[in-house]
């Protein structure tokens, strides 16, 4: 008993509590008090969580996908008027047109997201929904889009065996999303690749090195499939049937090398059954093979860079030859190179953003090419509107994404082209 407890045993007034009564009282208010203590103190320590209504949320090229709700809970109780933030990403988005939706959860600790716009092209995507340092991810999916055509001797033709995620590769040639390597008509060439390099096309035959799924490699010889089982593991796909392998050869699939000590290459240049690479060595010095033969080429200035054939881009954007012979100057980016027995074609970009491009050795400017295109094949550009163009403003398709690597044998060229999907009518 506490000196303020005394009054309960006065006599006048007597108390109507007896001293076991007060203790039994006293004993009862210590659990209340110190529950009544911890309780803020639990709840602290519990940790918000998020989460969607669905780990994935179907839908279409185009349309909208509803119901996507993100809960919040503490403790397992549901968490009112929370904040959360939901950004989407890979092109799908809120109605409005944003990629992020800030809202606070109603009652049952739910909050109810405007539509989510699924883009033309499809594909899947990451919902990321975060609030202070919670955080939940669901995923969107949708069938990808696309189609494809390729340009056949100047003729755009459509391609619709080629299925929808696949990639323009060499010539008309395309890689599918299950590794195939096929033809505009659905010719399979090559299984289980991953990757192809720049293709070489001579005379009467074509070479393309691959990359397979589990890291050996191949090559096809004018549409023959061959295993390379010299090529060493961790190599990279260089030149037609050339390899670079990790210690700086760049050797052919029979182990033939013509080159040591390279860490860089230029686009390949064949021209009839000659064939020209410019190689960049580890010492920063520059050489060229000609045809199987390597010569050193001491002209080049430290800092260049291989760009196409015999030709490297200076340091001061000079386009120049192994014997230092000037072919263009002011050059910011160049294209995949044409050639044939007789002639080759090189689109340029300058430095102010204008465009020309070198026909056999002569430099010509190119003042029709809209700006903010891009060096394509030879002497095409891919206009920001997505129309392959000549210097005389000629169009030879429309609606392009992306080009492959063009395949040319002697006039006979083929480009591999990637359609932009339709777009949405939101």
């Amino acid at each position: 008993m506490t000196d303020s407890e005394t009054p309960s045993v006065v006599e006048k007034p007597r108390s109507t509590l007896t001293r076991r009564t007060v203790v039994q009282g006293a004993a009862w208010s210590i659990p209340v008090i110190a529950a009544a203590v911890s309780t803020p103190l639990a709840a602290a320590s519990v940790a918000l969580e998020l989460t969607f209504n669905s780990p994935t949320y179907p839908g279409t090229a185009c349309t909208t996908i509803t119901g996507v709700q993100v809960t919040a809970t503490s403790g397992g109780a549901t968490a009112p008027n929370t904040s959360v933030t939901v950004t989407l990403a890979s092109g799908y988005t809120f109605a409005d047109g944003s990629t992020s939706f800030t809202g606070v959860t109603d009652g049952t600790g739910s909050l109810t997201l405007p539509a989510v716009r699924v883009p033309a092209e499809g594909g899947d995507a990451n919902f990321l929904a975060t609030s202070g340092t919670a955080t939940a991810t669901a995923t969107a999916t949708a069938p990808i889009t696309g189609s494809f055509g390729w340009i056949s001797q100047n003729t755009y033709k459509d391609a619709p065996a080629v299925p929808p995620g696949s990639t323009p590769a060499f010539g008309g040639l395309f890689l599918t999303p299950d590794n195939r390597l096929i033809g505009p008509d659905g010719t399979v060439f090559a299984n289980n690749v991953a990757e192809v390099g720049q293709g070489y096309s001579a005379a009467v035959s074509y070479h393309l090195g691959l990359r397979l799924t589990d890291g050996t490699f191949a090559w096809l010889n004018d549409g023959v499939y061959s295993p390379a089982p010299n090529i060493p593991a961790g190599s990279t796909l260089a030149y037609g049937g050339l390899w670079l392998t990790p210690d700086g050869r760049l050797i052919d699939a029979a182990g033939t090398v013509y080159a040591t000590d390279v860490v860089a290459i230029s686009d390949g240049h064949d021209g009839g059954d000659s064939w020209h690479l410019g190689v960049q060595h580890a010492d920063g010095t520059f050489g060229w093979i000609n045809t199987g033969v390597y010569a050193a080429s001491p002209a080049i200035p430290a800092g260049s860079t291989p760009a196409y054939g015999g030709l490297f881009l200076t340091p001061d954007n000079r386009l120049i030859d192994s014997s230092g012979t000037v072919y263009a100057t002011n050059v910011r980016s160049w294209g995949q190179g044409y050639a044939t027995t007789t002639s080759w074609h090189l689109a340029l970009e300058h430095t102010d953003g204008t465009f020309g491009w070198i026909n056999t050795g002569t430099y010509i400017a190119a003042p029709g090419i809209p700006a903010g295109s891009t060096p394509a094949f030879g002497g095409l550009w891919l206009t920001p509107d997505g129309r392959i163009i000549s210097a005389d403003g000629t169009v030879f398709a429309s609606n392009v994404e992306s080009i492959g690597d063009g395949y040319n044998v002697d006039g006979d060229w083929h480009l591999g082209i990637k359609l932009r999907p339709t777009a949405c009518a939101w």
